[in-house]
C-alpha cells in the first residue's frame, strides 16, 4: 500500500518544493500593501518565499517544535503566512486552523481537546490568547516573532546566501513522511453541535490537488486571484502566481468589489476562484461600471452550486472567460464539475425547480444517492452488512450524497463525529456522509437540492430549498 512508503514525494510540500525548483524567479504571491484602491503590491518570488520557508524552519527549531507537533495557525493571508504553512509541512508538523466564526463556546471546545505544542498568531488576533484560558499554557509566537528570530540566527551563522535558488541547491528542508500521516487539522461548526476537526493527510491532499490539477491545467503563465486560502497552496503547488485579494474574509459584508476589479485589472490576472457571493459582488460591479477584464481567461465558483443567473450575466459582461463551477466539501474536494455554458443550455422550464447542477462526478471518486433515514437506520446496527449499491436511489430520486475515493478525508479529530460521518460498506469501502441532497439525471450528471433536514412541506409534499430558491429567482 503507499501509505506504507516512507518518500519525500508522499510529502504534500514536495509540489512546492518542485515548484521552487522549476521555477526560482517566478513570483509566487502578490500582497496588497493595505485595503485601498490602487494599492501597491509585494512581490515574493518562489526564490524569495523558499528562503522565508528556511527562515521559519530555523525558527521552529530554535523554539524546539519537533515532528507531528500540533501548531495553532491565526493570521491573514499573505505570503509570509503560506511560507509558515510550508516550514510546517516540509518538517512535518501539523498546522491547525480554527474557524473564528464558530464561536467562543466551540473554540474553547476545540482547543480543550486539541494537543497544541505552540500558537502562532498574526499581529491582528494576538490579543485572543489572553481571552481564551486553554492557551495560557501553550507557548505563543507572532509570525513577525518567528521570522526575526531566524533572521537574527541567520546573520549570525553567516551560512546562507540571500541568491536566487540554483538548480543544484535545496530550496528548504523537506521530510520524507507516509501517505497517511497527518497534514493538516482544519475545523468547522458542525452540523450536530460538534466542532469538525476534518483530519486532512498528505496522501490525500496530494491526491486532491493532482485531480483539480487535471481539471484545470494552468497556463504557463498563470496569475490566479482566489478568495480561498487553501487554493492559494495549490497555486504554489503548480508554480503559479498568486494574487491575496483586498479584502478582510473574515469581514465578507464589508467587501468592496472595486478594489479586487482593481487588481484583477492592475495585475493582469488570468483566473479567479471564489464563492458565489463574491463572484456575483464582482460581476454586478463591472456590469454598473461598464468595465471589462480582458487577461481573465477563466473563473472558478467553488460551492453547493451557482445560479444560472449569475452565469447569464457573467457571459454577458465577460464573454470570453470561461466559467467552471466545481462542488465539493472540505473533507471531500472535488466531487463534481460543471461548465457554465452547460448550465444555462440546461435552463429551462423543465430544470428550473430541479436545483443546482454540479455536473460530472471527478474521477476516481464514487458517489451514490441514498435515503438517509434508511442509511441511519442500518447505521445503528454495528454488525450490518451495507451494500451501498442496493441503496442506491433511481434517476431522478432525491436522497443524500455519499462519497468514497482517494480524496476524500479519512477521519475527524473527534470520533463521534466521524462515526456521524463515515461508514464502511460491506466491501470496506470508506464512505462519506456528505448532509447535502440531490440526485442524477438521465445523462449520469448530479443535481444539488438542498441540505438534509432543509426540507420544506407544501401541500403534503417534500420540497428541497434549492430548487425552491431557483424558482422563485426566476419569476419576474
Amino acid at each position: 500500500m503507499e501509505c506504507m512508503h516512507l518518500t519525500t514525494e508522499n510529502n504534500m510540500a514536495s509540489m512546492i518544493y518542485q515548484a521552487v525548483i522549476n521555477h526560482p524567479d517566478r513570483v509566487a504571491i502578490y500582497t496588497p500593501t493595505h485595503k485601498e484602491l490602487n494599492a501597491p503590491h509585494t512581490e515574493l518570488t518562489y526564490a524569495a518565499f523558499a528562503e522565508q520557508v528556511r527562515d521559519f524552519q530555523r525558527a521552529l527549531e530554535l523554539y524546539q517544535l519537533k515532528e507531528k507537533d500540533h501548531v495553532l495557525i491565526v493570521a491573514l493571508p499573505q505570503g509570509s503566512l503560506f511560507a509558515l504553512i510550508t516550514a510546517l509541512l516540509a518538517k512535518k508538523l501539523i498546522p491547525v486552523f480554527i474557524d473564528p466564526r464558530m464561536g467562543y463556546r466551540k473554540i474553547r471546545q476545540v482547543l480543550r481537546e486539541t494537543p497544541l505544542a505552540a500558537a502562532i498568531w498574526g499581529n491582528k488576533w494576538r490579543f485572543w490568547h489572553y481571552f481564551l484560558p486553554e492557551l495560557w499554557k501553550v507557548p505563543a509566537y507572532s509570525v513577525d516573532t518567528l521570522e526575526k528570530r531566524a533572521l537574527e540566527t541567520k546573520l549570525d551563522a553567516k551560512t546562507e546566501q540571500t541568491a536566487s535558488i540554483k538548480k543544484e541547491e535545496f530550496p528548504f528542508t523537506l521530510l520524507p513522511c507516509h501517505a497517511d500521516d497527518t497534514a493538516v487539522i482544519t475545523y468547522t461548526s458542525g452540523t450536530t453541535g460538534l466542532p469538525k476537526g476534518a483530519d486532512r493527510t498528505h496522501g490525500k491532499m496530494v491526491k486532491q490537488f493532482q485531480i483539480l490539477h487535471e481539471l484545470a491545467p494552468p497556463l504557463e503563465n498563470d496569475i490566479g486571484l482566489t478568495f480561498l486560502p487553501t487554493a492559494v497552496i495549490h497555486g504554489l503547488s503548480l508554480g503559479m502566481t498568486s494574487v491575496i485579494p483586498a479584502l478582510d474574509l473574515l469581514r465578507s459584508h464589508q467587501f468592496q468589489p472595486e478594489l479586487i476589479c482593481n487588481q484583477l485589472k492592475n495585475l493582469s490576472v488570468t483566473c479567479c476562484g471564489g464563492s458565489p457571493f463574491f463572484i456575483a459582488a464582482l460581476a454586478d460591479y463591472l456590469e454598473k461600471n461598464n468595465l471589462s477584464l480582458p487577461s481573465l481567461r477563466l473563473i472558478v465558483i467553488g460551492s453547493a452550486g451557482a445560479h444560472p443567473q449569475l452565469l447569464i450575466q457573467l457571459s454577458r459582461i465577460l464573454p470570453n472567460t470561461e466559467i467552471v463551477i466545481c462542488y465539493g466539501a472540505s473533507e471531500a474536494e472535488p466531487i463534481a464539475v460543471v461548465h457554465g455554458a452547460d448550465i444555462i443550455a440546461e435552463y429551462d422550464q423543465e430544470t428550473i425547480g430541479r436545483g443546482y447542477l454540479v455536473g460530472e462526478i471527478c474521477a476516481p471518486l464514487l458517489v451514490r444517492i441514498v435515503q438517509s433515514t434508511v442509511l441511519d437506520d442500518m447505521l445503528q446496527n454495528p454488525d450490518a452488512l451495507i451494500e451501498i449499491d442496493h441503496l442506491n436511489l433511481p434517476i431522478d430520486e432525491i436522497g443524500e450524497i455519499v462519497v468514497s475515493g482517494p480524496q476524500v478525508t479519512d477521519k475527524y479529530t473527534n470520533p463521534l463525529v466521524s462515526m456521524e460521518k463515515k461508514f464502511y460498506d460491506s466491501n470496506g469501502r470508506l464512505w462519506h456522509r456528505t448532509a447535502d441532497r440531490g440526485c442524477f439525471d438521465h445523462k449520469n450528471k448530479l443535481w444539488l437540492t438542498g441540505r438534509c433536514g432543509d426540507q420544506v412541506i407544501m401541500n403534503g409534499k417534500e420540497i428541497d430549498p434549492f430548487a425552491l430558491e431557483i424558482f422563485i429567482d426566476s419569476l419576474p
